[in-house]
């Protein structure tokens, strides 16, 4: 598959400047149609670089060896006559290509909004409540996508992490655990294609991540993906990223609807999240991933924090539920200080 421009981007943006994979990156991109006919040895002198670092770029952005690299350089050769139909967008007009561009857009975000995925978004928004370790991908355009959620994310006080490289995105999916939750954003579902070209990850099912795919892909039925978000969309020029960037503006929106102004929380299935609050009484940093004791609520009593959870958040074991309520068979809750 056609990646070797995407690569080469993202390894210029995720390289120190006068890095050695940067200067092989920088030397590729700008000589991508010159580049067939090169030897090892020839590209390791171009770019100023040994012949070891060359193939040690290879691997860095995922290749075997440099015959790796030949074969992507050839098959860029092959396909570069397709990237003339990149601009291509369902009713264009070359008269006004503003006019006809800004409306295909807004023809396809209609056919989003037509989507029946907002039961999905609410779970996931579900189990990024719940999970600690909470990870969000994407390819290029998509991983602006993933940025962006990290961000606004952060403003509700969820970590999130993200990396720009392909080899450190391999890398962090490759090494994650059944406690990490990864949000995969592919608009054409080739997400794993284009970072596993080899080999698809998980091969150990029983201790790999909780995955969702958030994609326009009907066809896909990866075994290692525990939940698709999958949404209507054309699919051209005129549709990515801006479905993607509504989905993740949605995500973020759900989740903040969760922390109110007074410090209390919005948890799905009884797991609490961390809020800011500058009431006297309420905790400061509301504790993450607090599981309420189902008895005590049963019989209205406040249960109080273990103290190892205690100690993680530097605050004193007295500490208890103010309050707990439902909203359809969601609790809110109020945590504060004992006195």
């Amino acid at each position: 598959m056609f990646n070797l421009v995407i690569i080469l981007l993202s390894t210029l943006n995720g390289e120190p400047k006068g890095s050695n994979n940067y200067k092989i990156a920088k030397f590729m991109i700008e000589n991508i149609h010159d580049l067939e006919d090169y030897t090892l040895t020839e590209l390791a002198k171009a770019c100023y670089v040994s012949n070891s670092s060359i193939s040690r770029f290879c691997r860095d952005i995922g290749l075997k060896d440099f015959n790796q690299l030949k074969n992507q350089i050839a098959k860029f050769s092959v396909e570069k006559t397709k990237l003339s139909n990149k601009f291509n967008y369902e009713g264009r007009n070359e008269d006004s290509i503003f006019t006809s561009y800004v409306r295909s857009v807004i023809e396809n975000l209609e056919m989003l909004e037509k989507s029946s995925i907002e039961n999905d978004i609410k779970k996931l928004v579900n189990d990024i409540y719940e999970y600690q370790k909470v990870a969000a991908f994407g390819y290029m355009h998509s991983e602006n996508v993933a940025l962006n959620l990290q961000y606004d994310l952060q403003t509700s006080a969820k970590p999130v992490f993200t990396a720009i490289k392909v080899a450190n995105q391999a890398e962090y999916i490759t090494n994650a655990d059944e406690k990490t939750l990864i949000i995969l954003f592919s608009d054409s579902g080739t997400y794993f294609d284009r970072i596993f070209p080899r080999a698809k990850p998980f091969k150990q099912q029983s201790k790999k991540p909780k995955i969702c795919l958030i994609t326009s892909n009907k066809e896909l039925d990866y075994p290692f993906i525990d939940q698709y978000i999958r949404y209507d969309s054309r699919g051209d020029y005129a549709t990515h990223p801006y479905s993607l960037t509504a989905i993740a503006d949605t995500i973020c929106i759900e989740y903040s609807k969760g922390i109110t102004s007074n410090g209390c929380i919005f948890s799905y299935g009884g797991i609490a999240k961390r809020s800011h609050s500058k009431s006297k009484n309420v905790i400061g940093y509301l504790i993450s991933f607090i599981h309420a004791d189902k008895a005590s609520l049963s019989t209205n009593k406040p249960p109080f924090l273990s103290a190892s959870i205690c100690a993680y958040c530097n605050f004193v074991p007295s500490i208890k539920l103010r309050s707990v309520s439902f909203k359809n068979s969601i609790p809110f809750f109020c945590i504060s200080k004992r006195y």
